[in-house]
């Protein structure tokens, strides 16, 4: 499934120097903006590496038995978008689902376990989400996000997402961003059609870092719902997982607009500590 709709927010000849936008909300970055995003996430991963993350590469897509054991194409059908090979496969073959969430790949990999210790995971995957309009670095079909994940008792995970609700407010005045927290209310549920027990138990507690009212990270637990849905147990009891999410052309979109277009007026990126 293809995006919908394409709006632009700039014209081409105004982009910053690096960036190339394209049609379905996708983007090309280059020369010193790809350096400072990969600076960033350099240092979004050297932290998680402090905390004995399991690095993962996630593949492109999810399978639709994993996406719907997720939730996903239950509650945001809308916003999945499906790919299957040219070649080989058949009219009723479903494809799979291009990764709409990192988190979700680290899941699966823990189904039926009883884990003896928390268990914290690191990867980067290209998100794919369907929306009804596109804007550059803000809003794309294809965009970056790097997660860390916890998998552990309730209050494990409590206290990992409050150490890094701490460790990422730090990075984000350092880097001169003007943000700030904010409770959250899911953009992907529909109050009208979502039941209101799935967006509870997806979402329970989402806390957004915003930065000119674009989110640029986000903390979310997710009680037991992952637990639940793929038999992962933390010490004979259904385990709690909880993530934080760092969008990362959203992250250069926030260096943009708090510092302007001039790499040399860019504070030099760090390790997230």
């Amino acid at each position: 499934m293809m995006p919908t709709a394409f709006i632009p927010s700039l014209h081409p000849a105004a982009l910053p120097a690096g960036l190339d936008w394209h049609e379905h909300g996708q983007a090309t970055l280059s020369g010193a903006l790809l350096d400072y995003f990969e600076r960033l996430d350099a240092g979004i991963a050297a932290f998680a590496d402090t905390l004995a993350a399991t690095p993962l590469r996630p593949p492109a897509c999810l399978p639709p038995g994993v996406a719907d054991r997720c939730g996903y194409l239950s509650s945001f059908p809308h916003h999945a978008s499906l790919a299957r090979p040219y070649a080989n496969s058949s009219d009723d073959d479903p494809g799979c689902v291009l990764t709409p969430a990192a988190c979700y790949h680290v899941y699966p990999r823990l189904a039926g376990r009883d884990l003896g210790d928390a268990s914290v995971h690191t990867l980067r995957a290209t998100c794919f989400r369907n929306e009804s309009h596109f804007l550059p670095l803000e809003r794309q079909w294809a965009f970056t996000m790097r997660e860390i994940v916890c998998v552990g008792t309730q209050t494990e995970v409590e206290a990992f997402l409050h150490r890094l609700h701490g460790v990422v407010a730090g990075w984000c005045r350092r880097l001169g961003l003007r943000g700030r927290f904010e409770q959250a209310t899911d953009p992907f549920f529909d109050p009208a059609s979502s039941p209101g027990w799935l967006a509870q138990r997806l979402h329970p507690l989402k806390i957004e870092l915003q930065v000119h009212d674009v989110a640029i990270a986000s903390f979310n637990q997710h009680q037991s719902h992952f637990g639940e849905a793929f038999d992962i147990r933390r010490d004979e009891h259904v385990a709690w997982t909880g993530c934080v999410a760092f969008g990362l052309e959203r992250w250069l979109l926030a260096l943009l607009r708090c510092h302007g277009n001039d790499p040399a007026r860019w504070p030099a990126p760090e390790v997230l500590s």
